[in-house]
């Protein structure tokens, strides 16, 4: 099965050229595969709520190693495969994305787009793993990897 879902596989769940470069074995645990199908299919939905495009997944599953290399906090879902870090379909910023899906009823966590000074710019949409806040957020930086401000936009 190479499919987590209709638009998105396996490999995508994995692929992370921070791992690769620091040889870090970002291997799925098989007990998060589960986790994984459920982004997935709210990613599903987001996708085609933004016009069924594809998404340009960035990051998925970090291994706790891989995570810490990111400079991501302790408190990040990446680790239990519940979160992907994407870029907005062609022909729409991560803005009007990110405003478009905080204006839906899709039932995410977090949606936050982060950006920084450097030039870096994702969404983050994101699960937990007891109900879902729809908690939209900005988050602001210097630098990717470094101290990140978040404002809240909208709960509920």
């Amino acid at each position: 099965m190479t499919q987590v879902s209709p638009h998105f596989s396996w490999a995508e769940v994995t692929r992370s050229d921070k791992a690769l470069a620091l040889k870090i074995d970002n291997a799925l645990p098989l007990g998060l595969r589960g986790n994984a199908e459920r982004i997935a299919a709210l990613a599903e939905e987001a996708r085609a709520h933004l016009g069924g495009l594809p998404l340009h997944v960035n990051s998925w599953y970090r291994c706790p190693a891989l995570n810490k290399a990111v400079g991501s906090n302790g408190r990040s879902v990446h680790p239990l495969a519940l979160a992907i870090d994407f870029e907005a379909p062609a022909g729409m910023t991560n803005r009007e994305a990110f405003l478009a899906l905080s204006e839906s009823t899709l039932l995410f966590d977090q949606l936050i787009h982060e950006r920084t000074d450097d030039g870096a710019n994702w969404i983050h949409l994101g699960l937990r793993p007891g109900t879902s806040r729809r908690m939209a957020m900005l988050a602001t930086g210097r630098v990717r990897g470094g101290q990140m401000n978040f404002s809240r936009i909208a709960t509920g």
